[in-house]
């Protein structure tokens, strides 16, 4: 045998060398997952002589797939297959492989092979458009409603199984006035990376028998987040053959608002009913205190889909610490003061002194709801700690890049009439949104591109002088960034960009860790011939992502964004009745044990320390509230937490200067 699988416990070996056929790994938190799913494609290839390019992984992050790949490689021995043979690992998302199908089929179902995805940002935009002509009475502060409701529909046509009712309202006019417009941007979103592959596959047949043949042994990671079009995409992919290793939690099941379902589990037997069952219970992450609060609150579940009671490897620990502040701001204030603590800072008597010291990236602080970063944010940028924000917000939506992006797709095309629109009024602020559609139509008229038709006479008859002054800025400045992507690094252009906009540094919005996770893969080489893959890049990636693990700052992010990570030290803070589980969303059964299940992800994502914190008021949704304790809290064993008094406002923190690092160098 090449690999050495002796450190792996009798589940993971068991699962690593499971015979040919379907097989569900049922792998709690800290279990080795991941560590499980890399050694199953290492055996495959070193053991079982299957070729690489016959192996497909499915993953959910496109982070989560290069750490897969550089996994695989270091499992490799010296008399290794894996050391010798030079191949390319097929480990993607959904949708990169969707996108990468699309690339090398999609004409065959009408696609124009440099079509281009939109982000998150370009498609309300372009709803908006659509919402203007067809539904003026609506209020374009709907549009990412509208664009929720878009993406519904499309998963929900995909799959004849769902009944119409379930269906969300919108008028077929809309939805055809929207498809129209993305054909005639030669443009997809992000679920047509799903959609149009099913379409691919189901009406061209002998597409869909290649890549079955092509990927003979196929394995999914996180199976509990799958919705019901990714499944389809994986049973057309997967057909006949049975090679099927997939692995998840149903306990850690929290996308059902994407539209995850955690009946797959069940159906995924159904399906294939000879289908091999695997669990992995034991616990190398969390220390035995923490995993049994979190093991005792998703036990409150009715509808699990269980692999059964987790064993932690690890000593008992403290215990878990709950703590309730007077309000928000105190309880923002009293974390920082226990982080500096806990950093070897200034210290903070209370009952629960630690003797280990941490590093800035072992702590992270995890909220239910983005909104409440603010806070904390500011408590540690007053006490002079560094922080990395990740949040729910797309990074494409942050203030400091909404015009970058269209700039750089600008850059790459200045054609791109959804791109252009969006700079005119960053350069001219009386480019109002009837001055523009007026540009677009009598640009659509003439049968021209926008940026052609800014280069006609008739523009004129348009404008004003000083309307004409700031076009000939624009392509200006557009031609010129175009000579300057031949010789410069992505991010000097980047940088270039920001200075001739007169944009925000993102570093002085807190973006500095996210774009430097952003823009390092695309260091090397000039600008030109990164721009495409970074945009494409952007435009693939999800809630997260941006989490840099080298950073040395404190991290703070919602729990939705922590899914698939671990630290030495979490607070969970927030954890108030209302807030969470949180009631804005519904209140229905099903509802509330989703929250729970979003609760037992952030308690296991501590490996030492857990802080439970919450405020009696707090401003939030535009009223102060008074508030109770999170039901969840008193879900937790006695024996295993540790409650506070309630603690009042501590002093003030005396602000010290802190200098900033730059973004470019």
């Amino acid at each position: 045998m090449f690999l050495d699988l002796s450190f792996l416990n009798s589940s993971q070996l068991e699962a690593v060398k499971a015979v040919p056929g379907p097989t569900l790994i049922i792998a709690g938190p800290g279990t080795g997952k991941t560590l499980t799913l890399a050694y199953r494609i290492a055996y495959l290839i070193s053991e079982c002589g299957v070729k690489p390019e016959n192996i497909l992984a499915v993953t959910f992050t496109r982070k989560a797939a290069q750490e897969m790949r550089e996994r695989i490689l270091k499992i490799s021995t010296r008399n290794s297959p894996l050391a010798t043979h030079d191949f390319q690992l097929n480990i993607e998302t959904f949708h990169s492989l969707g996108l990468a199908i699309l690339r090398e089929e999609g004409h065959q179902i009408g696609l124009i092979p440099d079509f281009r995805v939109l982000t998150e940002s370009e498609r309300i935009e372009l709803v908006k458009e659509v919402l203007s002509d067809l539904l003026p009475q609506e209020s374009l502060n709907q549009a990412k409603k509208w664009v929720q409701r878009i993406s519904q529909q499309k998963s929900l046509r995909l799959n004849s199984q769902l009944k119409a009712s379930s269906a969300p309202e919108i008028p077929e006019a809309l939805l055809s006035a929207y498809e129209e417009r993305l054909k005639a941007l030669n443009a997809v979103d992000f679920d047509d990376l799903i959609s149009k592959p099913l379409v691919l596959f189901r009406d061209v047949p002998q597409v869909r028998i290649r890549y079955q043949t092509r990927f003979q042994h196929i394995l999914v990671d996180e199976f509990q987040d799958i919705n019901n079009a990714q499944y389809q995409f994986l049973r057309e992919i997967c057909g006949s053959n049975a090679n099927l290793w997939v692995i998840g939690d149903a306990d850690q099941a929290i996308y059902a608002f994407r539209g995850a379902n955690v009946e797959h589990f069940l159906r995924l037997q159904q399906d294939f009913p000879k289908t091999q069952v695997i669990q992995l219970k034991e616990n190398y992450r969390s220390c035995r205190n923490i995993l049994t609060g979190a093991q005792a609150v998703i036990a409150n579940n009715s509808s699990r889909i269980s692999g059964g009671h987790l064993t932690s490897l690890n000593p008992d620990g403290p215990p878990i610490y709950f703590f309730q502040a007077s309000d928000d701001k105190t309880e923002a204030r009293l974390v920082v003061k226990k982080i500096e603590k806990l950093i070897g800072g200034v210290r903070m008597e209370t009952s629960f002194e630690d003797s280990e010291a941490f590093g800035f990236s072992e702590i992270a602080v995890l909220y239910r709801l983005h909104l409440l970063s603010h806070h904390f944010s500011e408590s540690l940028k007053q006490a002079g700690i560094p922080y990395q924000v990740v949040g729910e917000t797309s990074p494409h939506l942050q203030s400091s890049i909404k015009y970058l992006i269209p700039c750089l797709k600008a850059v790459v095309n200045p054609h791109d009439d959804l791109s252009l629109r969006t700079l005119f009024p960053l350069i001219d602020d009386r480019f109002d949104s009837r001055t523009l559609s007026n540009l677009l139509s009598s640009a659509h008229k003439a049968k021209c591109t926008l940026f052609s038709f800014l280069q006609t006479q008739e523009v004129r008859s348009l404008l004003d002088s000083d309307q004409l002054g700031s076009v000939s800025r624009l392509t200006s400045l557009l031609q010129r960034l175009q000579e300057e992507s031949q010789s410069i690094s992505l991010g000097q252009l980047v940088k270039n960009i920001y200075q001739e906009l007169e944009l925000e540094d993102p570093i002085k919005d807190d973006s500095y860790y996210q774009w430097s996770v952003l823009i390092e893969p695309f260091r090397e080489g000039p600008a030109c011939e990164q721009i495409s893959r970074f945009l494409e890049d952007l435009s693939l990636m999800k809630e997260g992502e941006t989490y840099n693990p080298q950073a040395e700052a404190i991290t703070l992010m919602t729990i939705h964004a922590a899914k698939g990570l671990e630290f030495p030290v979490v607070f969970m803070v927030g954890l108030e009745s209302g807030l969470f589980p949180c009631t804005e969303f519904g209140d229905e059964p099903s509802e509330l044990e989703e929250e729970r299940r979003l609760f037992y992800v952030g308690m296991t994502r501590a490996k030492k320390r857990l802080y439970l914190s919450c405020s009696r008021k707090r401003y939030l949704f535009g009223e102060n509230r008074k508030n109770s304790p999170s039901q969840f809290i008193f879900e937790i064993p006695s024996e295993v937490i540790e409650t506070l008094p309630i603690i009042q406002q501590p002093k003030s923190f005396k602000r010290p200067r802190i200098r900033q690092r730059s973004l470019f160098s």
